[in-house]
């Protein structure tokens, strides 16, 4: 006897995290899978973004100017250290910690955003990939420290 098992490749999936389906971004995140986009509704929401080891992208459906979000979270509002990659853009990152953006061992392509006011880092990154472009990293103690890896900051300001 012959059996022939055929299995369909996996889709990603789009969440929305727009107060129904996904009451918070940290609910999108815990049921996404690896290659999930998660798309969030202009408003002002409260939390953290830790994939958590998952390869995401997390978009803000319209733009930084909209979408802000204040995090209280022990290593930055976006903590990227479990070796994946995160996709990330149109926020507005407001301090709620110490660090704005904390990406250890792991890559962070980041677009469309806006990081202001932490007390220590608007952006950390230490043996990272980092890729920032049309961004403001702003008024933090330290705006932007690189230790090991590679970064690119392209049309983005740093200012004090």
């Amino acid at each position: 006897m012959l059996l022939i098992f055929l299995t369909a490749p996996a889709v990603a999936a789009t969440l929305a995290v727009d107060g129904s389906t996904y009451a918070s971004i940290e609910d999108a995140i815990d049921a996404a899978v690896s290659g999930d986009t998660i798309l969030v509704s202009a408003g002002s929401w409260s939390g953290c973004i830790d994939p958590g080891g998952a390869d995401l992208t997390i978009e803000s459906v319209s733009g930084s100017g909209a979408t802000n979000l204040t995090g209280s979270c022990s290593q930055g509002t976006v903590h990227v250290s479990g070796g994946e990659t995160l996709d990330i853009s149109g926020f507005t990152l407001t301090a709620g910690t110490s660090q704005g953006i904390y990406v250890n061992g792991s890559t962070l392509i980041g677009s469309d955003l806006i990081v202001s006011g932490y007390s220590s880092n608007a952006l950390y990154a230490y043996d990272a990939d980092v890729s920032i472009d049309n961004s403001e990293l702003s008024n933090a103690t330290t705006n932007v420290y690189i230790g090991g890896g590679t970064a690119e900051l392209v049309d983005t300001i740093i200012t004090g």
